[in-house]
């Protein structure tokens, strides 16, 4: 068998909101399908966030156009994968 590829990843949130805000409590599954088995000692998950503002002022001859960016969020999160000490991704 050949190197063990990912197939499909989703991930499905159970609110539907396309933005949040701070405070929010995103709950939600995480889909990993691969062309083969794999076993794992430890998954990782990195969520980043960026809120992103742009907008204009003025008239068509002085327009100002202003954007920013800020991060929101950056947590890395090691889900606990039971008393096992390797699961089975099949």
């Amino acid at each position: 068998m050949g190197k063990i590829k990912l197939q499909r990843f989703a991930l499905k949130f159970e609110n539907r909101e396309l933005t949040f805000k701070p405070n929010d409590t995103i709950i939600g599954n995480c889909f990993i399908a691969l062309n083969g088995k794999m076993d794992l000692r430890q998954l990782e998950i990195k969520f980043v966030g960026i809120a992103n503002v742009c907008w204009e002022e003025g008239s068509d001859d002085n327009k100002t156009t202003y954007s920013a960016s800020h991060p929101c969020i950056n947590i890395k999160y090691l889900p606990a994968l039971s008393n096992a000490k390797t699961i089975r991704i099949l």
